[in-house]
């Protein structure tokens, strides 16, 4: 009897003092936990995802993140080509192509007001600004292009832009260019510097001047982001909100910005050297097509910025803008 006490005081004590027990215990109090830790970051996934696909409802209902491209003026010209017909005889024809002149100023201001779409449980923060857009093109340099004036076709002369989402435009827009106010129009034709946006028909033949003056405003919605590219030879953006905690993206911080509890405000000032764009080319309206490369060319450390960005980052309580 006195062998079997001792015998069990043994176990005790070694169960007490065991480090493998205790290591045992330990591993198992961590499964435990490990349960309703799942359980929890499976609510959260959930909720996160649920999140997300209710700010893509409604900004594809409402308008999605807005860029503003352009603009850019667009110039026919002839040109005469040697061809070989069907006896393969050398024959001349004319054909049409397009100069491509980017602006020598670019002013955008901007005014942004934040509004909350209720969704559920959830709150989805989009924007309504306008945009007003004025510079000037310089007429090109013909001789660097080996052109002649009498080669352009300056009454069939173009200007157009792009932005992200049309469907954000709450007006039809209208550009004043050269004395003249003319309606935008949607682009369905090749030949534009944007795959899709905006122009305007403009005859340039009546005007004599060395500077080209335009300006045009935008009444635009949109949600998460607002941005421009900065296409100018010199650009000056200047926005202003009142959304209090924005974020500023792309590769150019604000030269100035104010930001407190009523709201924010921000001027950027960009130059031309560093744009992997020329100021004016021929024939390739391709150019500016690709959104990957712009991506790639305003995500690049070692690149100028050509995008500004004001976007409006996750804020408490499930709202983002």
């Amino acid at each position: 009897m006195i062998e079997v006490e001792e015998t069990a005081k043994g176990l005790r004590h070694w169960f007490r003092e065991s480090i493998v027990i205790k290591l045992i215990f330990i591993g198992i109090l961590i499964l435990l936990l490990l349960i309703p830790s799942a359980m929890i970051d499976g609510l959260i996934t959930e909720r996160a995802a649920r999140q997300e696909g209710i700010i893509q409802e409604v900004s594809d209902k409402w308008s999605g993140q807005q860029q503003v491209q352009g603009p850019v003026l667009i110039i026919p010209y002839k040109r005469q080509v040697t061809e070989k017909d069907v006896a393969q005889k050398d024959v001349i024809k004319e054909v049409v192509e397009n100069l491509y002149i980017l602006p020598d100023n670019l002013n955008i201001k901007a005014t942004i007001n934040s509004s909350v779409l209720h969704r559920g449980i959830y709150d989805v923060v989009v924007y309504s600004t306008g945009v007003k857009v004025q510079g000037n093109f310089m007429r090109p340099d013909l001789a660097k292009l080996s052109l002649s004036p009498d080669q352009l076709m300056m009454d069939k002369a173009k200007l157009s832009f792009s932005i992200s989402d049309l469907k954000g435009l709450k007006t039809n827009p209208v550009v004043n260019m050269a004395g003249n106010n003319l309606t935008a129009e949607p682009i369905f034709n090749n030949g534009s510097a944007f795959t899709t946006g905006l122009q305007v028909a403009v005859n340039l033949s009546p005007f004599t001047g060395e500077s080209i003056p335009f300006n045009f405003n935008l009444d635009l919605k949109g949600s998460e982001e607002l941005s421009f590219l900065a296409l100018g030879k010199t650009t000056d953006v200047e926005a202003s909100g009142d959304w209090p905690n924005p974020s500023f993206d792309g590769r150019s911080l604000p030269d100035k910005r104010t930001v407190d509890k009523s709201g924010f405000s921000a001027h950027w000032k960009t130059l031309y050297y560093n744009r992997p764009f020329p100021q004016q080319w021929v024939a390739d309206d391709t150019l500016l097509h690709n959104q990957k490369n712009l991506d790639e060319v305003t995500l690049a450390s070692n690149c100028a910025s050509l995008l500004t960005s004001i976007k409006k980052p996750h804020a408490p309580a499930n709202t983002r803008c």
